[in-house]
């Protein structure tokens, strides 16, 4: 890791997106949980983009047993998480079930609005 690298300190980050994540049931596990990261990473990456906005979207389908929305964890969670967005994954055979699990990345809904995002940030960082 090259410590003087903004990139690999994580000074830059400025998109987080979630799918199917664990963190609510590790949070029953903790009486102090822990915090959320911060999306943009840090006041370090306003120095880099003064001005851009990031945001953490967390996506999750109901019928993942190990999926679940970030924002009903705490406040801390509430306003680090823009949205928690619900998708139907997993496809024919796995949609209704545990099998959902392993469906995020074939939602285009959610490849979507990934993509979104991610043009959304390259157009403002490469703005003339």
């Amino acid at each position: 890791m090259d410590v003087t690298s903004a990139l690999e300190r994580g000074d830059t980050l400025t998109n987080f997106y979630s799918f199917g994540t664990t963190l609510p049931l590790w949070s029953l596990r903790y009486h102090d949980f822990s915090s959320p990261i911060h999306v943009p990473s840090s006041m370090a990456a306003q120095q880099y983009f003064p001005g851009l906005e990031g945001e953490w979207v967390n996506f999750y389908d109901r019928d993942d047993i190990l999926g679940y929305p970030l924002r009903p964890i705490d406040p801390a969670y509430e306003a680090a998480v823009k949205e928690d967005i619900e998708i139907n994954s997993g496809g024919l055979i796995g949609s209704w079930n545990p099998l959902s699990h392993g469906g995020y990345f074939a939602n285009s809904a959610m490849n979507r609005r990934i993509a979104q995002g991610l043009a959304r940030t390259w157009s403002w960082v490469n703005r003339e």
